[in-house]
């Protein structure tokens, strides 16, 4: 009977084998960073074009009811920036906001509460996600997005005879686009411009935060 040889791996080849596969195993991972960066960044753009949008009209919506009230917004300038968030027990402290966002009065929005009493006026606190109970307290953990938008109103004034932008004034009809303004040819209150910025994440520095800025034009009506 004719004997049969046995081949068997050696040492060499396994650890060989092994490489191969670690090298093939980590190439994969390593994809698996960028691709969740890329969700969490398309939630975010896309959740923050959707509060900006529902910011803006609710914005509009009051300014109708109300042409002489400056509520939601800072007046003529930007608020100032907001400092970073730290991180508590692996989510973004958004304490000091839990009571902001707990109080009905205080939350404009779902996920949009002002926080003008810590921060000054036209600053809102913007979160997507549950909330999480750190120290007796549930906080809005942010955990898809956390972010903070900056709300400030501008008038858009015109002197006779001068355009600005795309608002002409005529001097012989003193008329801005149909509507009536002042003898000067000026009109500080027919025209308001609401500028909504928003940036993300709220955890780290304003200046490395992702900025997008929305604009809407309010005329009065006459």
């Amino acid at each position: 009977m004719k004997k049969r040889s046995r081949f068997y791996y050696n040492l060499v080849e396994i650890t060989l084998a092994m490489a191969v596969v670690g090298i093939g195993i980590a190439g994969i991972m390593a994809l698996f960073v960028p691709a969740l960066d890329s969700s969490r960044e398309s939630v975010a753009e896309n959740y923050s074009s959707q509060v900006a949008e529902s910011l803006l009209a609710y914005i509009e919506k009051s300014k109708r009811n109300n042409w002489e009230s400056d509520a939601f917004y800072k007046v003529d300038s930007a608020p100032g920036e907001v400092a970073a968030l730290t991180f508590k027990e692996s989510y973004p402290d958004t304490t000091a906001w839990a009571t902001q966002r707990n109080s009905a009065s205080r939350e404009l929005l779902p996920g949009v509460f002002m926080l003008d009493d810590l921060n000054g006026a036209g600053i809102y606190g913007l979160t997507l996600g549950g909330t999480v109970n750190v120290g007796g307290t549930d906080i809005p953990d942010g955990s898809k997005f956390c972010a903070i938008a900056r709300v400030w109103k501008t008038n858009v004034g015109i002197s006779s005879g001068s355009t600005e932008g795309i608002y002409a004034a005529d001097s012989a009809t003193n008329t801005i686009a149909g509507r009536i303004v002042n003898g000067d040819g000026s009109t500080p209150q027919s025209i308001v411009r609401i500028n909504v910025e928003i940036s993300y994440p709220a955890t780290v520095p304003p200046a490395n935060r992702k900025k997008s800025l929305y604009i809407l034009e309010i005329g009065k009506v006459q």
